[in-house]
C-alpha cells in the first residue's frame, strides 16, 4: 500500500525494507504474541505501560518508588524479553538514552503518567507560526530590563548579601538573588561558589542528556512516487527516523524531510564534520532506498550534544539516579535558585521548564 492508501511509514532494518502492513508476519519481527502486532516504535511504551506502579504523575520522586529505579533491561529481562527485543525497542531510534541498559524504568513510568496527564487536557500538539523559537523570543522582549546576549557565564558566586555572575569576558553582574535555568549538562561547566551539597553536586555532574542529531533536507524530486513506498521511514541506519514533513499551505505536500537520529547513531554522526555527517546519512538512505539518490538537498544539521550551551536535548535519568538525587538537584542553594525541566516534579520538556520556573519565582517571592 502507499500513503494514499493509509500507510505513512515503512520500516528498514537489516538491509530489508518492510511495509507496515507486512510487519506482523515478517521474519525479522522478533516479538511474540500480541507484541508482533505492534510496530517497532510502539514497543517501548507498550512494554512498560501495563506495569506502571505510579499512583500519580509526581510520585516518581517518592521514596517508596525508589526500589523501581532499575534499568529497563533488568526489568524487562525479568519479564522474558530477549536481547534482540530490547535492542529494537530501546537501542534502535531510542526516545531516551542509548539502550535499555542506561535508562531508568522509573523515568519511563513517569513519562507515561505525564503523557496521560497531558492528553487529559485535551487538544493536540501545537506549533507556532514562523517557528517555536518565536515563543522564547517574545518572552525575552517582555523582560523590562532587557536581555544581555552574547554573555557566556563561567562562574556563579553567592554570599550573605547577594549573588554575582561572572562571564567569559570578565564582566560581573550582581543581584540580590539569581535564577539558574541551565540544564545540568551546561551547569557542570560553570564554577559554583559555594559548592552544592553532595547529592546536588552529583546530580549536576552526572545527569545524562538525550543525544539528538537532526539533519534537514529539501526533496528536489518526489522519490516516494518513484518507488511507491511511504515517504517516511523508520530505520536502523544513520538516517534514524526519516520523516517527511508537511509545513506548507497544502497539508498533503511534503515540504522538507528530517533525519531525526538518537543514541549510538547520533554519537557516530557527532564524530564527523556536519557536511560529512549529512553525506553519511544520504549514503545510508541511498543504500536503503535507491530512489532517494540525488533526490534530497541538505540544508541544515544540528547536534544538541555538541552545543556546549545545551549538552543534549533533555534529561534522561540513568538507573539509580532518581533515588540518588532527583529530590536534591533543584534545591535552592542559598540565594541561588535552580529551575529547568530536569528539576520539575510533574511535567517534562517545555511544560516542565515552565513548571520549574514558576516554582523558582515563588521561592524568591516567599524569601
Amino acid at each position: 500500500r502507499t500513503e494514499a492508501a493509509g500507510e505513512t511509514t515503512c520500516i528498514h532494518i537489516k538491509d530489508t525494507t518492510i511495509k507496515a502492513s507486512e510487519w506482523e508476519g515478517h521474519a525479522l519481527n522478533p516479538y511474540a504474541g500480541e507484541g508482533r502486532k505492534r510496530l517497532p516504535w510502539l514497543q517501548s511504551f507498550s512494554a512498560l505501560g501495563p506495569h506502571n506502579p505510579l499512583p500519580d504523575v509526581a510520585d516518581w520522586r517518592a521514596p517508596e518508588q525508589f526500589g523501581n529505579d532499575v534499568s529497563v533491561a533488568d526489568f524487562l529481562t525479568g519479564k522474558g524479553w530477549t536481547p534482540e527485543q530490547l535492542r529494537m525497542a530501546f537501542a534502535t531510534n531510542p526516545s531516551y538514552g542509548s539502550s535499555a541498559f542506561d535508562v531508568s524504568a522509573l523515568m519511563w513510568w513517569h513519562i507515561g503518567k505525564n503523557m496521560v496527564a497531558m492528553a487529559g487536557q485535551g487538544g493536540g500538539a501545537m506549533a507556532i507560526a514562523g517557528g517555536n523559537q518565536r515563543l522564547p523570543d517574545a518572552m525575552a522582549r517582555a523582560v523590562r530590563s532587557g536581555v544581555r546576549f552574547g554573555q557566556a557565564v563561567v562562574g556563579i558566586r553567592a554570599d550573605a548579601t547577594g549573588v554575582e555572575a561572572v562571564t567569559a569576558d570578565g564582566s560581573r553582574y550582581r543581584g540580590k538573588r539569581l535564577i539558574c535555568s541551565l540544564p545540568a549538562s551546561a551547569l557542570r561547566l560553570i564554577k559554583i561558589d559555594p559548592a552544592p551539597p553532595l547529592a546536588q553536586a552529583r546530580g549536576i555532574a552526572t545527569l545524562p542528556y538525550n543525544k539528538v542529531f537532526q539533519a534537514h533536507f529539501v526533496p528536489v524530486r518526489k522519490f516516494w512516487e518513484d518507488d511507491g513506498l511511504p515517504a517516511s521511514m523508520w530505520t536502523d541506519t544513520l538516517a534514524g527516523r526519516f520523516m517527511a514533513l508537511r509545513y506548507g499551505a497544502d497539508a498533503s505536500e511534503v515540504t522538507t524531510c528530517l533525519a531525526f537520529v538518537n543514541g549510538f547513531a547520533a554519537e557516530t554522526l557527532d564524530r564527523l564534520s556536519p557536511d560529512d555527517a549529512a553525506a553519511a546519512i544520504l549514503n545510508d538512505l541511498a543504500r536503503a532506498r535507491p530512489a532517494t539518490r540525488g533526490a534530497l538537498r541538505h540544508v541544515k544539521s544540528t547536534s544538541w550534544q555538541r552545543d556546549r550551551f545545551a549538552g543534549g536535548a533533555y534529561a534522561c535519568w540513568a538507573p539509580g539516579q532518581i533515588a540518588a538525587f532527583a529530590n536534591d538537584i533543584g534545591k535552592d542553594l542559598g540565594r541561588i535558585h535552580f529551575c529547568g525541566e530536569h528539576t520539575a516534579a510533574t511535567a517534562r520538556g517545555m511544560e516542565g521548564a515552565m513548571e520549574s520556573g514558576e516554582r523558582a519565582a515563588l521561592d524568591i517571592l516567599q524569601a
